[in-house]
This record gives structure tokens, sequence and C-alpha cells, in this order.
């Protein structure tokens, strides 16, 4: 599957195991709903882009939102 959310409602469910990232069932793993496999192996990182075109005008909430999740998204990983 290539939906992130479809993939954990189907491991949720018992339906297959899976590797969803952290944040999306983060929930589920502390609601009991799901648990880790291999809890001694180390996490995968893995870096986050923002990519927009460069153009004469970038609308200033481009540059804002980047940087929203640029400060929110690291407390989403954990």
């Amino acid at each position: 599957m290539d939906d992130l959310a479809a993939i954990a409602d189907a491991v949720a469910a018992g339906e297959w195991l899976g590797w969803p990232p952290f944040w999306l069932v983060r929930e589920r793993v502390r609601e009991g709903a799901l648990v880790e496999l291999l809890p001694a192996q180390r996490g995968f990182l893995y870096d986050a882009y923002a990519l927009w075109l460069r153009t004469p005008h970038v609308p200033m909430r481009v540059p804002l939102a980047v940087e929203e999740l640029a400060q929110a998204l690291p407390a989403m990983m954990v």
C-alpha cells in the first residue's frame, strides 16, 4: 500500500505487520492498540525536506509554514 493511514489502519486491525512512521501511530501505541515488535531495534531516522519553486515572488505564507513545520516536526517524531 502507498497510503500511510491505510497501512496504520490495517496494522491496527491485525491484518498484517507494518512499519508506519511513529508520528502516525503514536497514539495507538500509547493506547495499547499497537505494540512494537522490536523495541530494542534503533528507530529509523530520516530527513524531511520542504521544496517550492523559485519564483520572483514567494508568498510569505510559504516560508512561515516551513518554519512552523521545522519547529513542530521534531516533537512529533518522538
